[in-house]
């Protein structure tokens, strides 16, 4: 999945389905890959991204995230356009006690079954 606005994305996912379908088929072994809002819908919750994306760009804001990983995926960390922005979202869930997984433009979060690799 690519990039665009994080609750546009969801939105759309849920709209016509493909969040139960990923949901499904994951389970059954169904390599997912997500850049930016890509990877960042895969979370358990958006909360906070709306620090980066707007949320009424979605025509229904959703706050859950597909819950296919168990962690905050802050994509763009290094990024001069929104290395600040992710550095507060990472605040904001660290203050929550939320583990995060910051990555870099040039790097992928690998997770298969229990591991979890930053390439």
């Amino acid at each position: 999945m690519g990039g665009g606005n994080t609750f546009y994305l969801r939105y759309w996912l849920h709209k016509v389905g493909a969040d139960k379908i990923l949901a499904k088929e994951a389970n059954n072994g169904l390599v997912i890959g997500g850049g930016s809002a890509g990877a960042i819908v895969l979370s358990p919750s958006l909360k906070y991204f709306d620090l980066a994306d707007d949320p009424k760009e979605a025509p229904e804001a959703m706050w859950e995230g597909l819950n296919l990983v168990d962690f905050e995926p802050l994509v763009h960390a290094d990024s001069q356009k929104y290395g600040y922005i992710i550095a507060s979202i990472k605040e904001s869930f660290n203050a929550k006690g939320v583990e995060v997984v910051s990555i870099n433009d040039d790097q992928a979060v690998v997770v298969s079954d229990d591991k979890r690799e930053l390439i």
